[in-house]
Formats: structure tokens, C-alpha cells, sequence
């Protein structure tokens, strides 16, 4: 267990879990990174991009982003495929053309 990590019990008694900066969770929520949500190992910090994609290749876009270049990769995308319920394409990065890797 993280040192960061902690129990505390909240004003009616019920266990609250404390999980680094990220506050208080009701007990039986877990949060899960980006990385552990694809499935992929943490980059390494010395040959990660630095883009948007923090290392995973991909950055997801919606149609409220209006700064370039992420509406113009955006409407390629939803060219190719509407987005679903959410809005969002996960489009490759163009920092590290979805490597995740410095260039």
C-alpha cells in the first residue's frame, strides 16, 4: 500500500479512502490511470512524449475542442466515423505521430 494512501472515517461513521491529492472516495471506489485503463505499461519519464498523449499515442478530442490541431483532427475523424454517445475520438497524437515516444 502507497504511504499516500489512507483510511478515514467521515462524519457519519463510513470509511472514506484517501488516494494521494486526489481527495476523499466512499469506500469500494477505485481509480484507475489512463495506462491501466489501456492495458499499457507506464511510460518511461526520459523517452515519453511530452505532447498531449503523455505517452500513449493517442489523445482524446471532442467536438468542443476549438483549438487546432485538435478540432481539424476531430472532424477528420468524425469524417471517417461519427463519434458515439460521448462526442470523443481518440485521435493519434501529432506530437509523436501515436509512437508515445519522443522524436
Amino acid at each position: 500500500m502507497n504511504s499516500n494512501n489512507f483510511n478515514r472515517r467521515d462524519d457519519e461513521g463510513g470509511i472514506l479512502n484517501h488516494i494521494g491529492n486526489q481527495g476523499f472516495l466512499p469506500e469500494g471506489i477505485e481509480i484507475t490511470d489512463r495506462y491501466q485503463a489501456l492495458g499499457i505499461p507506464y511510460p518511461d519519464v526520459e523517452t515519453m512524449c511530452e505532447g498531449q498523449c503523455e505517452g500513449t499515442g493517442v489523445v482524446p478530442v471532442s467536438a468542443e475542442d476549438r483549438e487546432e490541431p485538435w478540432r481539424s483532427l476531430w472532424l477528420a475523424a468524425e469524417a471517417k466515423k461519427p463519434a458515439g454517445k460521448n462526442g470523443t475520438h481518440y485521435v493519434m497524437c501529432p506530437d509523436c505521430d501515436g509512437t508515445g515516444k519522443k522524436k
